[in-house]
């Protein structure tokens, strides 16, 4: 077994040491290494201790393959350069100030295995402007978030997590997004932030036409709510079709140009 503990290794730019048996990362083994830029993880990995890559102010890149099971406690603090971060779907708990201060993070994909995101895990990350929270997660503790400036949306995927505060620090046009039919403890609110229902296409509702006849498809959403129905053919060039108002809690579309265009897709969005 290989163990790297209490290292400052300052003169390496990339650490991948895949097929050296290395199985736990020690804590602080590589804090303050300030000429690392990228990480890569091996699969042999299987813990990391806290403070392990905390400060490293030149670290862009983050890639881990192995099988673990959280993010322990200010791993990658104040990374300030930090914009590209892979989880594996074997994480449940991002502990407490895990990426606190990654100033430069603006895009975050959080793995479907998660349960609990700590105190103070993303806070101060100035460049986050959507976090989408899997349906898994079920506990979010105090100031996660707190001090992301740029964060306009939080999307909830499941049922609503337990929070152990209300949100702070975050921007007067941030809301929440919640899937529909979702309640919360305050109804049009969620941890002090508005909440807006995110209509979505029920797949499972999708009809399969028949010669000339046009798709369609049924659209849930909230009572009185403006959607915009798009569709494209390439992902790229987005074509809005219709804009329809709910009189309850779904709605039933039809595509008229679907004889004439039979292969595309679709997308609600609100106006």
């Amino acid at each position: 077994m290989w163990q790297v503990y209490n290292h400052q290794l300052n003169h390496f730019p990339d650490f991948l040491w895949d097929g050296c048996g290395i199985e736990s990362i020690g804590s602080g083994a590589f804090e303050d290494c300030s000429r690392l830029a990228n990480i890569t993880l091996p699969t042999s990995v299987q813990g990391v201790g806290d403070d392990a890559f905390s400060g490293c102010r030149s670290l862009v890149s983050v890639s881990i393959r192995g099988e673990l099971g959280s993010i322990a406690r200010n791993t990658f603090a104040n990374c300030a350069a930090l914009t590209r971060l892979e989880l594996p779907n074997t994480i449940t708990e991002i502990d407490y100030g895990a990426f606190d201060g990654c100033t430069s993070l603006a895009e975050l994909s959080l793995p479907s295995s998660l349960t609990q995101i700590g105190g103070d895990a993303f806070q101060n990350c100035k460049a986050l402007s959507v976090v989408s929270i899997p349906s898994s997660v079920t506990d979010i503790d105090s100031r996660a978030f707190e001090g992301c400036t740029q964060l306009s949306a939080i999307l909830l995927n499941g049922k609503p997590p337990k929070l152990d505060r209300d949100f702070s620090g975050l921007p007067s046009f941030a809301n929440v997004y919640v899937r529909p039919g979702t309640s919360t403890a305050i109804p049009n609110r969620y941890g002090g932030v508005p909440t807006v229902v995110r209509p979505e296409i029920t797949p499972s509702s999708l009809t399969k036409p028949a010669d000339g006849a046009s798709c369609s498809f049924t659209i849930l959403g909230e009572s009185q709510q403006t959607v915009v129905i798009e569709a494209s053919s390439d992902l790229r060039d987005w074509q809005p079709l219709a804009t329809n108002t709910f009189s309850g809690s779904s709605m039933r579309f039809a595509d008229p140009q679907f004889p004439i265009i039979p292969a595309r897709l679709y997308r609600i969005r609100i106006p």
